[in-house]
Order: C-alpha cells, then structure tokens, then sequence
C-alpha cells in the first residue's frame, strides 16, 4: 500500500492519528517546505509498527541512532560500531546496548525523544511539503531504540513541546531587555 498527498490538504497530526487507526506498518517519508525537489538530506523518515511510531531518521544509512547516543556522550564511536555489526537482526539497537550495559534503561526514552519527538515537532510548523507513506519496506532495527508510542501520544507531545519552544520564543525580546536594563 502506498499513500501520498500534500501537507496542504491534510496536516502532519492528521497524518499520524490515521497511521495510528488502520495500525499499518511502514515509513512515512516526508518533504517539507515550499521547495519539493529536495535531496534525500533534506527528507524525514518515520517508522511505524502496527501503528505505533517507533523510530524517525532524517537519512537512511542506519546510522542515525548511533550517532545520537555518541553525541550524548553515553559511549564511543568505536564500541556502538563493533556492537552494532553484532546486535541480532530481529533486535532494536538500544535494546541490544541496554541489554549489553552499553545504555542505562533512561536513556532510551532521552533517545526516543531525541530522534522522533523533536523532528516531529519542527515538522508540526510545517505547512507545505509532500508525504508518501509505504508499508512494503523493512523496519530500520539499527534506528530503533525499542520503545514505541501511540501517534496520539507522539502528536500530542510534539504539540507541547512547540508550545514551550513558542512561549520561550515570545520571551526573547522581554528578556533581552531586561538584560539591558540590568547591563547598563
């Protein structure tokens, strides 16, 4: 099965609370912003199990997560590679690592919320672009942290954190004046 259409016509929450209901599993890849002939770069990927989002990626070389967890700092490149090479085909990477004591059981909700609910927020302010949704595609096991949430719950989540990233926004300016007042 394969779905597209425009941001235009149907938002991104609308997208995903109907991915949730027919409980599809598949990759929702999406193009956002006036200019469509984007590279691959320049593209969102989101994962879903029977429903469930359960990983995003903005590149497809599996490579993503990994880099996450070595940007936090929680273990070096060289041992999440050689770790990796290893982890079962059937295993979601950050289960493998905590299984391994490479990742402690609080991380991987840090790393969920890294690699999917960000992207998803700054998707949300998103109003043009194109979505293609494919269910004959692989689950990415080397992106995926082994949790998973309901697209109602990842929606809904998104929606608060650009809530608090707009107030934060707004108070820019009062704070910069009161830095000057304080400054001066």
């Amino acid at each position: 099965m394969k779905i597209t259409s425009c941001l235009s016509e149907c938002s991104l929450p609308e997208i995903l609370e109907f991915l949730g209901y027919i409980h599809k599993t598949g990759v929702l890849t999406i193009r956002a912003g006036p200019e469509l002939k984007l590279p691959r770069g320049k593209r969102q990927y989101i994962w879903f199990s029977q429903g469930l989002v359960v990983a995003a990626a903005k590149r497809l070389d599996n490579q993503g997560l990994l880099w996450l967890i070595n940007q936090q700092g929680w273990c070096s490149d060289r041992v999440t590679s050689k770790l990796a090479q290893v982890c079962p085909q059937d295993t979601a990477v950050g289960q493998y690592l905590l299984s391994q004591g490479v990742l402690q059981a609080q991380h991987l909700p840090r790393l969920f919320s890294l690699q999917v609910l960000q992207p998803i927020c700054t998707l949300l302010t998103r109003k043009e672009g194109q979505f293609e949704f494919e269910t004959k595609v692989n689950l990415p096991m080397m992106e995926m942290t082994g949790l998973s949430q309901s697209t109602t719950e990842v929606t809904l989540v998104a929606q608060q954190m650009l809530r608090r990233l707009n107030k934060v926004s707004s108070r820019k300016p009062v704070l910069k004046r009161k830095l000057e007042v304080t400054i001066a």
